[in-house]
C-alpha cells in the first residue's frame, strides 16, 4: 500500500438488500468519486455485494474484500490487522460497530441515532434494549475513540451530548443524502400492476414500533369516512417480533385497504413513490428520517411527524403532525387528499427540500472532516 492512500471507508453495510445505513454509504460513495479532488480511498466491501461501479472504476479507488460482517465478533479481532496492514491512518465507519480494542487508524464514526436508549421502552423485544447497559457502554466506547464523531442531524448531536455526555466540540453534523434513483415505472402501469385503485396513501419503513406504523392504521378509519376510495400501502420488511401494525388492521376490518407489501426493490420502492398520493411518516423517534424525503425527490405530497429531528430535515415542505393524534393525523392526510392547491404547494416544495441533500455536498463535508484529521497531529485515535 502506497504511503498516500489514506483514507479506508467500510461500505459492508451495502448489502443486496442494503437497510437506511446502506443506502447511505452507496450515495456518500457516489459523492466521494464525484469530487473534482477526491481523496484516494480505499473501500472494504462484502465479497457478494459490489459498491457502485461508478466508485470502484474511478482513479484512485481500490476495493478490498471483507468477508467478515462488521457487526460480529470477527471483525473485533480481525478488522484492526487489515486496516495496518492496508497502511491505513483514517478509518470511517459508517455506524457504531467499529473496533475497540486495537490503536492504529484514526476513526471517524457516523451515529444515526440513539434509538435503542431513548425509545428502550417501545422495543422490549430488541435484543439492543433488552441489553441497554451493555450497548450503552459500548457506545460510549466508540464515541471515547473516535477522534471525529458525525451525528446526521443536529437532533442527534445534541442527543449524543444530552444521554452520553460527548462534549459539542468533539461533534461533527453531516446530513445523510438522498439517493439516486434511475427511470422508475410510470403511476398508471404501477397502479395496474400492483391492484391498487383509487387515492394511495403510502409509507415506508422498518415494523418497530417507535415508526407508529400501527398509529397510521388507526387513523385509516378516520381517512376512510371521508375520503372512502382510499388505500394504505405499507412497504418494509416485516418483522415477526412487531406485528402490531397488521394485527391492528385486522382488528379494524381493513384488510382490503390496509397493504403490507414487504421489502420493497429499489425500483418499486421508487415507482411506490411516484404513485401515491400522498406519503405519510408518522415516527415517534428519528435521528434522521429519509424515506420522506425519498417521496419528496419524487414530488410526492408528505405528512410527517413533528417529533425529534423530521421538523430539521424536512422543514415547512411538509405538513407536521403529532404523530400520537389519530384525528390530527388523518385530518393532515385528508386535507391532502382534498385540497389540490395544497397538494401542488407541497408537490413543489418536496423536490426543491430533498435536493439540498445530495451526495456530493455530503462528502464535501466527509472530505473536510477527513483533511482536518490527517492534517492534525494527534490524529492516531482509533482502531
Amino acid at each position: 500500500m502506497g504511503p498516500t492512500r489514506h483514507v479506508v471507508y467500510d461500505a459492508r453495510y451495502l448489502t443486496a438488500k442494503p437497510t437506511g445505513i446502506g443506502q447511505v454509504c452507496r450515495e456518500i460513495l457516489r459523492g466521494l468519486v464525484r469530487l473534482p479532488d477526491a481523496p484516494p480511498l480505499t473501500i472494504l466491501a462484502r465479497p457478494d455485494t459490489p459498491v457502485p461501479e461508478e466508485a470502484a472504476a474511478a482513479p484512485g479507488i481500490q476495493v478490498v474484500e471483507a468477508p467478515w460482517a462488521p457487526q460480529g465478533a470477527a471483525n473485533q479481532r480481525r478488522l484492526p490487522g487489515l486496516l495496518r496492514k492496508l497502511g491505513a491512518r483514517l478509518y470511517h465507519g459508517p455506524d457504531v460497530f467499529n473496533p475497540v480494542a486495537a490503536r492504529g487508524a484514526a476513526l471517524v464514526v457516523t451515529v444515526h441515532d440513539l434509538i435503542p436508549i431513548t425509545c428502550a421502552h417501545l422495543l422490549t423485544r430488541s435484543r439492543k434494549s433488552r441489553f441497554l447497559p451493555l450497548w450503552k457502554t459500548w457506545l460510549r466506547l466508540q464515541v471515547s475513540r473516535a477522534a471525529a464523531i458525525v451525528a446526521v442531524s443536529r437532533f442527534t448531536a445534541k442527543d449524543l451530548t444530552r444521554i452520553l455526555g460527548v462534549p459539542a466540540r468533539k461533534i461533527r453534523v453531516v446530513h445523510n443524502p438522498v439517493r439516486e434513483w434511475g427511470t422508475v415505472e410510470a403511476p398508471a402501469p404501477f397502479r395496474r400492476r400492483m391492484g391498487l385503485t383509487g387515492r394511495v396513501i403510502a409509507t415506508a419503513g422498518r415494523q418497530d414500533p417507535y415508526k407508529n406504523a400501527a398509529g397510521l392504521v388507526r387513523a385509516m378509519p378516520s381517512i376512510l369516512r371521508r375520503c372512502p376510495d382510499a388505500t394504505l400501502v405499507v412497504a418494509g420488511p416485516p418483522d415477526p417480533r412487531y406485528p402490531e401494525a397488521s394485527r391492528e388492521a385486522d382488528r379494524l376490518g381493513l384488510q382490503e385497504r390496509v397493504r403490507f407489501t414487504g421489502w420493497l426493490p429499489d425500483g418499486d420502492l421508487g415507482a411506490l413513490y411516484r404513485a401515491s398520493d400522498v406519503f405519510v411518516f408518522p415516527s415517534l423517534y428519528e435521528g434522521f428520517g429519509m424515506p420522506p424525503l425519498e417521496a419528496m425527490r419524487f414530488g410526492t405530497p408528505v405528512v410527517a411527524s413533528d417529533r425529534t429531528s423530521l421538523p430539521e430535515v424536512l422543514g415547512d415542505a411538509a405538513i407536521l403532525i403529532d404523530p400520537e393524534d389519530p384525528e390530527a393525523l388523518a385530518g393532515a392526510v385528508v386535507r391532502v387528499l382534498t385540497d389540490r392547491a395544497l397538494a401542488a404547494h407541497l408537490r413543489e416544495a418536496g423536490p426543491r427540500r430533498a435536493a439540498r441533500y445530495s451526495a456530493v455536498e455530503a462528502a464535501r463535508a466527509y472530505r473536510a472532516i477527513y483533511r482536518d484529521l490527517l492534517d492534525s497531529p494527534t490524529e492516531r485515535s482509533g482502531p
